[in-house]
This record gives structure tokens, C-alpha cells and sequence, in this order.
């Protein structure tokens, strides 16, 4: 694994040494509602089929700061709208000894069944939601989601001044 460092000094994260790490917002990748973010991508090989697990850390400022749980119900709003939205598991959640608030979902993007897991965590009017995304495959589920969940788990604030 290597430590990403947020430019901005907000965060870290690692990703596996074989996956691709791109930055939101720095002309090399756009994220698809065409809102302003802000955060990295990382992205793994490509299995048999050519499709990839994904780990994204988006940025966001909001109006005012919320609880992690508060931004994880404004969220699932807009989650309902997927294709085939259905929720699997969600609750409150600690990362990086911070409270977040985490989901599982499923729902349907480019034609496939995607498996989806969402972690929430605020710091004052900065949200950061990490998604991180794979085929709902009997193959890829076992051996993306398990290192999907250990790249979230990485993920630390940096303290801000």
C-alpha cells in the first residue's frame, strides 16, 4: 500500500501499490453529475471481464456543519434516484477514531449490478464521502470488496488550522 496525501493537507489514504490514483478536479478526471468536487480516485486492475473496483474520496463544502449520520440521510435522498437503488446495511461508524456513518447498497450503473459501500465523515463544513464500487459478480465481490473496505479504512483527517 502507499500513502496518498490530499494537496490541500485535509487528508491521507492509501491505495494499493498497482492501483491507479487520479485527482478529482486537476484535468484528468470529472466525476459525472458535473458538480464541483474535489478529492482522488483510486483505481484497480481490471479483472477477467475488464471491469474495475473503484475507491473515490469526494470532497464537499457544505453550508454548515452536520453529524456524519445527518449527512448519510441527506445522501441516501439522492441515492434513491439510482437505478434499482436498495440498501443493504448502514449505521454509525468510527474511522481514523472520528465518527463517520457508513452503507451498503446495491443498484444498477451502465447496464450491471453494482455493489456499492458509502462512509460519511464531516469536519466542520467539509464533507468527505468515500464510495467505493464493485460488480455485484460470485468472483469479484469476495476479493474486491474486503480490499475495498481496507483502503476506506485508511483514510485519516489531517488536522486543520
Amino acid at each position: 500500500m502507499r500513502q496518498v496525501a490530499d494537496a490541500h493537507g485535509r487528508f491521507t489514504i492509501d491505495f494499493p501499490e498497482n492501483w491507479v490514483v487520479r485527482w478529482v478536479g486537476d484535468g484528468y478526471l470529472r466525476l459525472s453529475d458535473n458538480a464541483a468536487h474535489d478529492g482522488v480516485v483510486g483505481i484497480g486492475p481490471a479483472g477477467a471481464d475488464g471491469s474495475r473496483a473503484d475507491v473515490i474520496v469526494d470532497v464537499r463544502i457544505i453550508p454548515a456543519p452536520i453529524s456524519a449520520s445527518a449527512a448519510a440521510t441527506n445522501a441516501e435522498n439522492g441515492l434513491r434516484r439510482l437505478a434499482a437503488y436498495r440498501s443493504l446495511q448502514a449505521g454509525p461508524y468510527s474511522i481514523g477514531g472520528v465518527p463517520a456513518y457508513y452503507r451498503f447498497f446495491t443498484h444498477i450503473a451502465h447496464g450491471a449490478r453494482v455493489f456499492q459501500a458509502q462512509v460519511y465523515v464531516t469536519q466542520g463544513r467539509q464533507l468527505y464521502v468515500l464510495s467505493g464500487t464493485t460488480r455485484t459478480d460470485r468472483a469479484q465481490i469476495p476479493r474486491d470488496f474486503p480490499l475495498i473496505l481496507r483502503i476506506i479504512g485508511t483514510f485519516r483527517l489531517l488536522p486543520q488550522r
